[in-house]
């Protein structure tokens, strides 16, 4: 049954199919077109017009023709299929790249039953302008010329020509991407205008713009120009031809960009540093960019082109960088003002515990100095002034009930227990701090003395101290020895990126050929990695899938010696000779010898192109070439793309020797321009020598490396530097360790004289009970509180000098210390600083504390025993207001001492 319906399906199609072809024939016609054409002004005969009779469908020159002495001309064609759309493209070339009117496209509609067909056409006068140079954006990585163009002729107020003249298909369109360019089968620098009106050129050019952030480094976008002549537009006779130069123009673009983002920076900077940001070291550095955008409008001037964009690409940069670090500057305010009130809030319950012993009243006394110091923040610190009003108050409110709470609430799940025996010196810290604050408050000068030498230094310390990243050129010495003198650089390969390396365009080639200094240039080309074969080389009867090409100057052997090296039979190939090097394997295997003849197809989508002949010149070494590595350690032979059965992506593989070709540079980038579309081959990098001193070389590669973001490699024979793009640490305001130590010989040398002075005090405390250890931490425990004090008052300080600095106008070139922990740090510094200064006078209170002579006693264990844990019993804590009584139980603890 099943096999029966299928049957029945079967013969269905088979009936309509025969049915639609009925309906439907692929049917051919022949027809003859003619007509005459004229200058549609004189209505004079034009002669040796050219008519391109054009199968749009198909993209296929079908026929073409030029007229006679009387402007006529006649084309017959057979097998034209009328569903397919066709089109006549008219021009007239007085001379080489010279046209004199301008081009006309003219639809034209084939009957099934059409025989002939007469068409006259006249044409509009033209003139022609020649485009020159490339087309640079400043927001391109590496500054890359433009991949693709279009040239739009339009009336001077912005018209469209063909719809300001009223004549259809007059062609207005020109350029790369032009697919008229393509039809008529002229130079893309080539646009023809009507004469004798007022015309401007609108451009649109494809190029790579950088992401601001995202997997890929940058994508293809569009920028557009207009070439105006100062709106004054380009009125031209017929047959008259002038030149332009795009990057002259695609340049003021550029430069109005970054004068755009330049104002803009400044702008940010100045509302920055009105509502408390101190940034004299950003504005430093955009002054620097400012400077920099000015160079690159004196190079324009010049018609340095190319310069003038390397210096607006290294302003545009650094003005993006400070852009960057100015929102990380306020991103990190805006933390700080809802974390720092924090450490303001524990600040304040500290110096309320300091200077008073009643609770009612300490509570009170850190409430008083939250609200100060809360508000004092708010006006020295520029995030809080970010956030809005309100939600500071939050943030404030917040930061004291977290303290509070913490103070509260630690006591009521810790509590300290009766301790039988000797107490451990942990259960007698808070004793000893409670008697070190009332010594402080007691020495009131003393302690004002050295809080304010340590709140000083901190002070110092938070404004003058910078720890920043800086982007910049980094040169580090490589590992490694090569036998001559000379630069190479690279365009390096980003991380989200399968390519070993990106392309350096060939435009810079020439202007490095062109640069004043420079004395020798030689680039290599070679072909970008595919996963098939770019294409093949036919021999006979064999087709030889090809994988890689690479492309030497003639003066590669000048710097590398590489083909010497490589080449074991004929000699190298020669600049645009049509010549190609095989590899030995390659020759053995197909019996290829020198002289013999190979064509070149390219591998264009499912078919394959011809390119050319080519001679074989010479023949290489496998095993040299395949160890051959230039200085950054890359293969000299190209990549290919290999799937990896793992991951499922594509990896980049070194190419085996035999399916590779060495063709001169020149040649490779004649197949290059012959298939642009398909980025068959690009430079992979550049090898120059100049004739610069050691000082002007050196700045020549950073402004170089800058701009275009490649990395360079500058070898002598005894060590290789290399040259990149990088960040690192700088560190600034070291000189303040020299009053750090200053005030830190202060505060021992105030401490020593203290303690001398307080032998009476010290004795006392031993009489007391106080061992030498406790009334070593008596000590420290006096100068760490002070430090404690001073290290938050020398922070706020701090943020208070930054304001003080806006309002002076003192540009001092720091990074300001705005994170959170940068209060936790500088209370840390203090903290060190005050142990550091107290070992020494607590050393000196040790040896006043020791008797000077010894008493021995003795006792029989058992009573000293017991003795022991009578008068060591101790609680945990235990007041006794004045006047007081105490048990029986209780003599022996206050009066132990005495009895001994």
């Amino acid at each position: 049954m099943r096999i029966e319906k299928l049957l029945i399906l079967f013969f269905l199609l088979l009936l309509s199919s025969s049915l639609f072809r009925e309906l439907y024939p692929q049917r051919v016609v022949s027809i003859v077109i003619d007509g005459k054409v004229t200058d549609d002004v004189t209505g004079l005969p034009i002669p040796g017009a050219q008519i391109l009779f054009y199968d749009v469908t198909s993209f296929r020159l079908v026929k073409s023709t030029i007229t006679d002495n009387d402007g006529t001309y006649e084309i017959s064609v057979k097998d034209i299929i009328p569903v397919h759309t066709y089109e006549l493209y008219v021009l007239h070339q007085k001379e080489e790249n010279l046209y004199d009117y301008v081009p006309l496209r003219v639809p034209i509609s084939v009957e099934a039953s059409a025989s002939r067909k007469t068409v006259d056409i006249s044409l509009t006068p033209g003139s022609t302008i020649v485009l020159t140079g490339d087309i640079r954006y400043v927001r391109s990585p590496n500054i890359y010329p433009a991949t693709a163009f279009l040239v739009k002729v339009r009336h001077l107020e912005g018209e469209a020509i063909s719809e300001s003249l009223g004549v259809e298909g007059l062609i207005d369109e020109f350029g790369s991407n032009s697919e008229y360019v393509r039809f008529l089968n002229i130079s893309d620098t080539i646009v023809i205008v009507p004469s004798g009106i007022p015309v401007e050129l609108y451009v649109k050019s494809v190029v790579p713009i950088e992401r601001a952030s995202g997997v890929q480094y940058y994508y293809y976008g569009f920028f557009e120009f207009l070439i105006d002549n100062d709106r004054k537009g380009f009125t031209l006779s017929q047959g008259e031809s002038i030149s332009i130069s795009l990057p002259k123009h695609a340049l003021k673009e550029s430069f109005d960009l970054v004068k755009t983002e330049f104002t803009s920076l400044f702008d940010n900077l100045s509302r920055s540093e009105r509502i408390g940001f101190y940034v004299a070291s950003q504005k430093e550095r955009a002054q620097q960019a400012g400077n920099l955008i000015n160079v690159a409008s004196e190079e324009y001037t010049t018609g340095k082109y190319t310069e003038s964009i390397s210096l607006l690409r290294i302003a545009y940069l650094k003005l993006a960088a400070i852009e960057k670090e100015l929102g990380e500057l306020i991103g990190i305010a805006l933390t700080g003002s809802k974390l720092i009130p924090i450490f303001l809030g524990f600040f304040a319950i500290a110096l309320g515990l300091i200077t008073s012993e009643k609770r009612n009243r300490q509570f009170l006394l850190a409430l008083i100095y939250f609200l100060i110091e809360i508000a004092v923040f708010y006006y020295i610190y520029p995030g809080s002034k970010v956030v809005e009003l309100s939600e500071y108050f939050v943030y404030s409110l917040v930061s004291l009930l977290i303290p509070l709470s913490i103070l509260l609430i630690y006591p009521k799940i810790y509590k300290e227990h009766t301790v039988y025996g000797r107490p451990p010196l942990k259960r007698l810290l808070i004793p000893l701090f409670s008697l070190a604050k009332r010594n402080i408050r007691r020495k009131k000068f003393r302690t004002l003395s050295i809080i304010v030498s340590l709140s000083i230094v901190i002070m110092a310390i938070t404004v003058f101290t910078s720890v920043s990243r800086v982007q910049e050129i980094v040169t580090d010495e490589v590992s490694g020895a090569v036998s001559y003198s000379g630069i190479l650089i690279r365009n390096p390969a980003i991380e989200s990126s399968i390519l070993p390396y990106l392309p350096i365009s060939p435009e810079d080639v020439t202007w490095l050929e062109g640069y004043e200094g420079v004395t020798k240039v030689s680039p290599k080309s070679e072909s970008l990695p595919k996963e098939e074969p770019i294409g093949y080389l036919y021999f006979g009867e064999y087709s030889i899938p090809l994988r890689g090409i690479i492309g030497f100057s003639t003066s590669e052997d000048e710097f590398t010696g590489y083909l010497s090296q490589v080449i074991v039979s004929g000699k190298p190939p020669t600049m645009r000779g049509g010549s190609i090097a095989i590899s030995k394997s390659l020759a053995e295997v197909y019996d290829l010898k020198e002289g013999d003849s190979l064509s070149l197809y390219v591998q264009v989508g499912v078919n394959r192109v011809f390119y050319r002949n080519f001679t074989i010149s010479g023949i290489f070494s496998d095993d040299k070439i395949s160890v051959l590595k230039d200085i950054d350690s890359r293969p000299i032979l190209p990549y290919y793309l290999e799937k990896n059965e793992e991951t499922g992506g594509f990896e980049a593989v070194v190419c085996q020797p035999s399916q590779v070709i060495i063709m001169s540079y020149e040649d490779t980038l004649n197949l290059r321009e012959r298939f642009k579309s398909l980025e068959l081959i690009t430079v992979s990098r550049i090898l120059f020598q100049t004739s610069f001193g050691k000082e002007e070389e050196d700045e020549f590669l950073r402004e170089l490396i800058y701009s275009r973001e490649y990395v360079a490699y500058k070898t002598t024979p005894d060590k290789i530097l290399y040259y990149h793009l990088g960040w690192h640490t700088e560190f600034s305001g070291l000189t303040v360790i020299f009053p750090t130590v200053i005030a830190l010989l202060n505060v021992i040398a105030t401490m020593l004289h203290l303690i001398e002075g307080r032998a009476k005090e010290i004795a006392l405390l031993s009489t007391l009970g106080l061992n030498p250890t406790h009334i070593a931490l008596l000590i420290i425990g006096e100068s760490l509180t002070m430090g404690l004090i001073a290290g938050g008052i020398g922070y706020i300080v701090g943020l208070l000098t930054y304001q003080l600095f806006n309002i002076f106008s003192i540009n001092l070139t720091i990074h300001p210390k705005l994170d959170w922990y940068w209060s936790i740090i500088a209370l840390l510094i203090t903290l060190v600083l005050s142990l550091f200064s107290a070992i020494k006078p607590a050393m000196n209170a040790i040896l006043i504390a020791v008797p000077s002579s010894i008493r021995k006693m003795s006792l029989p264990e058992e009573q000293k025993k017991k003795r022991e844990e009578a008068i060591t019993k101790t609680f945990a804590k235990r007041e006794f207001p004045l006047p007081f009584k105490i048990s029986e139980n209780e003599l022996n603890l206050f009066s132990s001492f005495v009895i001994d």
